[in-house]
């Protein structure tokens, strides 16, 4: 007769449930939806997010989830992980964690999550790298420190460090957890899609997450704009 409080009982009887309708396309969908809007309407932050993690995650070798019914997931995904934009960035550890990206000294850190299967971040990374040097050019009389950090979500160690220096990606701190989609960091900050990118400002709080690279250029050129 006492209530349970241990959220991952109710995910673990709900993937129960769910693993039995894979068989029957409509009905394992309706279910998926029906338990994540249960737990989020419960305020189950715990049970939400472990059966978002286990069947919403893209599969290795997709760039973007397959399934756009499920968006309004994502979103709320976003505000259970603290990462709308207004929110502080989730700490991380980079360099053999002697370093955590919370204490670099930097007035803006960009993070790019990206990987070498993602044909459109094989196309958009030079762009990116690119608009990010004119950035460096257009701020060196300003005196601003901006940092970009790149993270793979590669599980292939070789294919990363080869493309990191065909590429001549040296000017950003690189990251590869060799995890796939399922890296600690992408998971804190909800990476349902590459190439993402996040824009920090001085206190590390999220300022921006362009979608295109005009508006990533845009951003800055604004902030130069004002000063």
């Amino acid at each position: 007769g006492q209530p349970i409080r241990d959220e991952m009982i109710f995910a673990l009887a709900a993937e129960e449930f769910i693993e039995k309708t894979k068989k029957n396309i409509l009905n394992y969908e309706f279910c998926l939806n029906y338990f994540l809007k249960k737990f989020y309407k419960e305020n189950r932050k715990k049970a939400f997010l472990y059966l978002y993690d286990t069947y919403l995650n893209p599969e290795l070798g997709d760039c973007e989830p397959t399934d756009e019914t499920m968006d309004w997931a994502i979103k709320k995904a976003n505000m259970l992980q603290g990462v709308e934009i207004g929110n502080k960035a989730p700490d991380f550890f980079i360099e053999d964690n002697l370093l955590s990206m919370h204490s670099l000294k930097s007035d803006y850190t960009i993070i790019i999550f990206w990987a070498t299967w993602c044909s459109a971040c094989k196309n958009k990374l030079p762009i990116i790298k690119e608009a990010i040097f004119d950035i460096h050019k257009q701020f060196s009389d300003k005196e601003m420190i901006i940092q970009t950090i790149a993270i793979s979500l590669d599980n292939d160690e070789e294919k990363w460090k080869k493309y990191v220096n065909e590429n001549e990606l040296f000017s950003f701190l690189n990251i590869c957890e060799l995890k796939g989609w399922n890296g600690d960091i992408s998971k804190k900050y909800n990476v349902t899609s590459v190439p993402s990118i996040f824009i920090l400002d001085k206190g590390k709080k999220i300022v921006a997450k362009p979608k295109k690279v005009s508006e990533f250029k845009n951003y800055f050129m604004k902030i130069y704009e004002d000063l």
